[in-house]
């Protein structure tokens, strides 16, 4: 539960307007945004590892807009 809740407030409460629209065109938004979604993931996880992980993993996803790839696929 409490990562759906870091998950919530990374992706929406901490992400801006600018944020949203700029992180599919360009890499500093994108970094910027992912930076601070996994900054509530630290109540959840201290381990640097884990901490990369959900960065990296994020970054991929928003830049690159997989998620639209996986809803077309399924």
């Amino acid at each position: 539960m409490l990562q759906l809740i870091a998950h919530l407030i990374g992706d929406y409460i901490l992400q801006n307007h600018w944020m949203a629209n700029e992180k599919t065109k360009r890499w500093l938004p994108a970094i910027l945004h992912v930076t601070l979604y996994t900054l509530p993931f630290l109540l959840v996880t201290r381990s640097p590892l884990a901490l990369f992980v959900i960065w990296f993993t994020h970054l991929l996803i928003d830049r690159f807009r997989l998620i639209r790839y996986w809803l077309e696929w399924w």
